[in-house]
């Protein structure tokens, strides 16, 4: 009996996953009237969701929202309000109204959704889902007053809610929010059918900057496809140490700048030494998370991503940050050594195919623009990001 119990406790949290982890795929508006595609803009974060309300008598938990927001928000923490009228007709202004009635009355910086309908046939179904999802089937409820509070993890699953009566700024909420903060997404070995691929170690740096790296990859015809402009401002994710990186930072030009990313410091130490004997100023460094790249949002021309995004141990979860990272008309570069290609000498989950790459990057928000088939070993595909 207790096997038989444990392997249903098994299923019934594959199952829960499986319901919920579609929690986050929706497009909404924010309160200026912008599409905002949940999943790809807060998956990774924690979220705290709060229907809201302008003249109801908890208006006043506003306040210690915006006190959430401004001592959580770089740690990953995202506030959203999703105002409605529903609930004792205490939302009845425009969203122009309200976006103003929250600024001038609490400061509030956090994202506001627009007004929305939570009830009836047109109640929004982001909400539906919402109120539907608690890991708890008996906690799964309509819910009945203004400023009840949602708690959504790094992996999009709803962890918790509370009443209008348990304060932003209580120990349930605070508490839970600390605990969340400091837990990582899950991590996949599968993604869309495909083998996820373990790092390079940085003690594999070496092979990086192999003499024979150049014949056997046409490195510098790679670089020159890239197209690099004077003064753009470039990544390089996976840098490694930097075998990449020093050649796109000459050809962007000291006005330009080169984003140099990794998750392994050391790699990043050996880069900038090697920048510095090369007197090359114009790289910044970052060591990002295994989630998240770390860059600014929409600050980046075109980011290469030279043989790593088949390591991605969060693949769902970079897309959408590179996605978040790269200007509108920006451009992510993918090369890959040739599943197709039997020949080509690298551990088969170190490879891809073309059309798994277009797979996995268009159920994310990207396009294929454009491809250069002439590496001897590798795929080179180019992306732009698809309009909501």
């Amino acid at each position: 009996m207790k096997i038989k119990t444990f392997f249903l406790a098994i299923i019934c949290l594959l199952s829960h996953f499986h319901i919920h982890a579609d929690l986050l795929n929706f497009t909404v508006k924010d309160i200026n009237g912008e599409k905002l595609q949940l999943e790809r803009s807060f998956l990774g974060k924690v979220l705290l969701i709060v229907n809201t309300a302008s003249r109801c008598g908890a208006t006043d938990q506003y306040a210690d929202l915006q006190q959430l927001h401004e001592t959580y928000s770089k740690e990953g923490l995202v506030v959203i309000a999703v105002p409605t009228n529903d609930f004792g007709a205490q939302e009845p202004g425009t969203n122009q109204e309200i976006a103003k009635f929250c600024q001038k009355n609490y400061g509030v910086t956090f994202p506001i959704l627009s007004k929305t309908t939570f009830e009836g046939a047109n109640a929004n179904p982001f909400i539906k889902k919402l109120t539907n999802s608690h890991p708890e089937a008996k906690r799964n409820k309509s819910i009945g007053w203004n400023f009840e509070k949602f708690i959504i993890d790094r992996n999009g699953q709803l962890i918790e809610r509370f009443s209008t009566s348990t304060e932003p700024s209580s120990s349930k909420i605070t508490s839970l929010i600390d605990k969340l903060l400091k837990e990582e997404p899950r991590g996949v070995q599968e993604y869309l059918g495909r083998l996820a691929a373990t790092t390079m170690h940085w003690k594999g740096a070496p092979w990086l900057i192999r003499k024979r790296r150049e014949a056997e990859e046409s490195t510098e015809q790679m670089i020159q496809a890239l197209n690099i402009k004077a003064d753009q401002t470039l990544c390089d994710l996976g840098a490694g140490n930097g075998y990449h990186t020093l050649k796109m930072a000459t050809l962007t030009g000291k006005k330009g700048v080169v984003y140099a990313v990794d998750i392994q410091p050391e790699m990043l130490e050996m880069l900038k030494k090697r920048a510095s004997e090369n007197k090359i100023t114009n790289i910044k460094t970052i060591k990002n998370k295994f989630y998240d790249t770390g860059l600014p949002t929409n600050s980046i021309d075109k980011m290469l991503l030279c043989d790593v995004y088949h390591e991605f141990s969060h693949p769902k979860h970079m897309l959408n940050d590179i996605f978040r990272s790269l200007k509108q008309d920006g451009e992510l570069v993918l090369v890959e050594f040739r599943t197709e290609d039997k020949t080509v000498p690298i551990k088969p989950d170190h490879k891809m195919s073309h059309k798994q790459i277009v797979k996995e990057l268009e159920a994310n928000g990207f396009s294929l623009s454009k491809s250069y088939d002439a590496l001897p070993w590798q795929h080179m595909l180019f992306f732009k990001k698809k309009p909501l």
